[in-house]
């Protein structure tokens, strides 16, 4: 599937809305996108939370992403 301007326009909109309803505490939004406020207030872990909101925006990341690359090689 090729990205769009509009598409990824659309999917930056939404995150940034989802992003102000967690720090707003709009639960409703957040539910609307399948995220519980809750649970996502618990988390002591900013980047889970991150992570959990672009997943309900973007979906899951296929394997082989950037991000899996920079997970191998970050020491630990």
């Amino acid at each position: 599937m090729q990205r769009t301007t509009a598409r990824a326009s659309a999917r930056s909109g939404r995150a940034a809305a989802a992003a102000y309803a967690y720090r707003t505490g709009n639960a409703e939004v957040l539910a609307e996108l399948g995220l519980d406020y809750g649970e996502l207030r618990a988390s002591e872990d900013p980047i889970d939370v991150t992570r959990q909101i672009v997943s309900a925006v973007c979906g899951p990341l296929p394997d082989g992403t950037i991000e899996d690359e920079e997970e191998r090689r970050a020491p630990r």
